[in-house]
C-alpha cells in the first residue's frame, strides 16, 4: 500500500514536469580566428497540442496510479479480514477440541471407577483412554493452527515482527 502512495506522488509530479514548457538555451561564446564575440537564444516552441497531450498521459498515468493504489489498498483489507477469520474459525476448532478433551477425561475416570467396580472389561478402558490420547493430540494441532492463524493475521495487518500476534476476539461481520 505504501509502495502505490508513492507511485501515485512520482506521477503527479510527473504531471507536473509534463505540462511545463521547455527551458529556453543561452549560449555565448567567440570565434577562434577572430575576435568576434556570438550570443545565442534557443527557445525551444512544442507543436501544436504535444504539452496537452503530454499533460493528459501524464494524468492518465495519475489516475492509474491512484487507482493501483486503491486495489493494493483494498486487497490488504480482505487479507486481514480473511485471516481474521481464519484466526477466528481457528479458535472456535480449539474451543471444541479442548471441550471434548474434557469430555473424554471425564468419560475415561467413569470408565475406570466401572472397571474396578468389575463393571466394565479392561478393553473399554484402553479404548477410552486412546480416544482420549487422540483428543489430546486434536487439540495439540487446534493450538497451532491457532497460532499459525495469529501469525497471519499479524503479517497481514503489518504488526512488528517482535510483537506478540493479535488475539481474536468477537464474531465475524
Amino acid at each position: 500500500v505504501i509502495a502505490e502512495r508513492v507511485r501515485v506522488e512520482e506521477a503527479r509530479r510527473g504531471e507536473a514536469v509534463a505540462t511545463m514548457l521547455p527551458n529556453p538555451t543561452v549560449a555565448v561564446g567567440s570565434y577562434a580566428e577572430s575576435s568576434r564575440l556570438f550570443a545565442s537564444l534557443l527557445a525551444p516552441m512544442p507543436l501544436w497540442g504535444t504539452v496537452g497531450l503530454a499533460g493528459d498521459a501524464a494524468r492518465a498515468r495519475t489516475s492509474e496510479a491512484a487507482a493501483q493504489a486503491r486495489v493494493a489498498r483494498l486487497d490488504a483489507g480482505v487479507t486481514a479480514l480473511l485471516a481474521w477469520v481464519e484466526a477466528w474459525a481457528a479458535r472456535a476448532q480449539l474451543r471444541e477440541a479442548e471441550a471434548n478433551t474434557a469430555r473424554l477425561a471425564r468419560l475415561v475416570e467413569a470408565v475406570r471407577d466401572l472397571f474396578a467396580q468389575g463393571q466394565r472389561p479392561r478393553l473399554d478402558v484402553v479404548t477410552a483412554q486412546g480416544e482420549l490420547a487422540a483428543a489430546r493430540a486434536d487439540e495439540a494441532a487446534a493450538r497451532h493452527a491457532l497460532d499459525a492463524a495469529r501469525a497471519l493475521l499479524a503479517a497481514a495487518i503489518g504488526a512488528p515482527d517482535e510483537a506478540e500476534p493479535p488475539d481474536v476476539v468477537g464474531e465475524p461481520p
